[in-house]
């Protein structure tokens, strides 16, 4: 098919005339790099927030999951005196 081929078809395709210089020149292009749609600074800044929401969730079932101490009632000394029947 060749460059010649290319920019005929491409000629045909979009309906504009394409020369072979203009196929050469989209073939030999830079492309940008546009990097990664979230950058790493932000992932580091989301995996300390999730880390401090793990540990406050923790702190708080903790908190929560705690029984109240009671004190316990004090053991009844039976009487020293005996009633004795008749």
């Amino acid at each position: 098919m060749g460059l010649e081929g290319a920019a005929q078809f491409l000629s045909q395709a979009s309906g504009q005339n394409v020369a072979v210089g203009d196929v050469v020149a989209l073939l030999l292009r830079t492309f940008r790099n546009d990097g990664a749609y979230i950058t790493k600074a932000q992932v580091r800044n989301l995996r300390r927030t999730t880390n401090k929401f793990k540990s406050l969730e923790k702190q708080v079932k903790e908190a929560t999951s705690m029984t109240r101490t009671r004190r316990s009632a004090p053991v009844r000394r039976s009487s020293s005196t005996t009633l004795i029947k008749n």
